[in-house]
């Protein structure tokens, strides 16, 4: 199984580098496929738990793979959505749902990846995604926390094998993210924000990233999200505030 997926993720930076339009690709790691989640190591347990065994392992799966991908594309940008934020119990602190423990393994997957790309001119970019932050204040906090805090404080996923804190901290790169809907309103599912509010946040997601942020957009959408809430076509105010944010 895994000479398939590295060899599709091999075919996967090879494609997106021939097009000459893009910086690299993105890895989801969310699992939206029937059966037992695969980050989880207990499915059966609401308890967090990661042996040295399957730490080791899930770490040399993601080496693997970050290795196919600069096989193909030696100073590839990887995009991971989800990275060791999720795993690791103490991000509840900085805003984080308590998910860990149905995540164990995602985090050291990526830090196989940070493995593979050190001292290289590829990029390990933590996506971060949770679609919480709505302060400057919040936004910072969530990039300290991916970029140095979780590798720095006696956590359960940094150091590991070959990645010290050290190691890890000089090579992630961290991008923040903005959700074009509000995901704290459950009540309301979900609402889509003013093109004013998306503007803000894109600019505050910018202020608190490295190099790269992103948006997931749901509403603005011609052939995805939900086709209940989207609109039929991205208005001029939509893609002025989204425009004005990114510069």
């Amino acid at each position: 199984m895994w000479s398939t997926i590295t060899n599709n993720v091999a075919n996967y930076a090879k494609a997106m580098q021939g097009t000459g339009k893009f910086d690299g690709v993105m890895i989801d790691p969310e699992n939206y496929g029937s059966g037992p989640n695969p980050w989880d190591y207990n499915p059966t347990s609401s308890v967090w738990t990661l042996p040295a065994s399957a730490r080791v392992l899930s770490q040399a799966r993601g080496k693997q793979v970050m290795d196919a991908a600069r096989a193909s594309w030696p100073s590839v940008a990887v995009l991971f959505l989800k990275g060791p934020e999720s795993s690791d119990p103490r991000s509840v602190g900085h805003g984080y749902p308590a998910w860990a423990y149905a995540n164990e393994m995602v985090g050291s997957f990526f830090v196989g990846m940070v493995e593979s790309a050190y001292g290289t001119p590829a990029l390990v970019i933590d996506g971060g995604e949770v679609y919480l932050q709505r302060t400057q204040a919040e936004f910072t906090d969530w990039y300290n926390w991916m970029k140095t805090g979780i590798a720095l404080n006696g956590g359960p996923i940094i150091p590991s094998g070959a990645v010290t804190s050290q190691i890890y901290n000089a090579t992630v790169n961290v991008a923040n993210q903005v959700y074009d809907r509000d995901y704290k309103d459950t009540a309301h599912s979900y609402p889509v924000f003013p093109a004013s509010t998306l503007a803000s946040l894109l600019t505050m997601s910018r202020n608190a990233t490295d190099k790269y942020h992103w948006l997931y957009s749901e509403s603005c959408d011609a052939i995805g999200g939900n086709a209940a809430t989207r609109l039929p076509a991205c208005s001029a105010a939509w893609l002025a505030a989204v425009r004005g944010a990114v510069k």
